[in-house]
């Protein structure tokens, strides 16, 4: 009997920490984001003020935890002779690869390096402000979906162990 018991509490166990991984997943998601807008601030300030090439720029940006292997991935790209457009959108599809960001955001990440270097540093640093607000809007409705989806996954992680263990028990 008290087998049944423990294996009825480790089978409940299991489906709430599933549901917990998937709400925590759901989360990253919305601090990628984050940090993203993080990002091209720090991008457009150095655009704006300092006038350097994307390469330079990309390796001074810092405090950005979640994108750490995305721009690492692509400044070697860079280092490597490959061209602004095709270095960014490969670093972006293997970042999607491994499941780093919402496959809906892909347009939002690919928009960054879209005609970089083409305009002047006023231009440039515009056009950035620009992502940054559709970034935020993405963010924004983002957040609340994810409010949602982290208590839905928990409540039907719990409810699906607790089901199983009914069941088997």
């Amino acid at each position: 009997m008290a087998v049944k018991i423990i294996g009825g509490i480790l089978i409940v166990l299991c489906g709430t920490f599933t549901g917990i991984y998937f709400s925590e997943r759901s989360r990253r998601e919305t601090m990628f984001l984050r940090q993203y807008i993080l990002f091209l601030g720090q991008i457009r300030s150095m655009v704006e003020y300092a006038g350097e090439s994307i390469g330079d720029i990309m390796l001074k940006v810092h405090s950005v935890p979640l994108m750490d292997h995305l721009i690492g991935e692509f400044t070697g790209r860079l280092s490597s002779g490959e061209d602004i457009v095709s270095a960014w959108s490969k670093s972006v599809e293997n970042s999607l690869d491994r499941k780093e960001f919402d496959s809906a955001d892909t347009v939002l990440l690919l928009n960054f390096c879209e005609g970089f270097g083409e305009m002047g540093p006023a231009e440039e640093a515009s056009r950035i402000q620009m992502l940054i607000g559709a970034v935020t809007a993405r963010l924004e409705q983002k957040e609340k979906d994810s409010l949602v989806k982290q208590r839905l996954y928990r409540t039907v992680g719990t409810f699906c162990g607790v089901l199983t263990a009914v069941v088997f028990l």
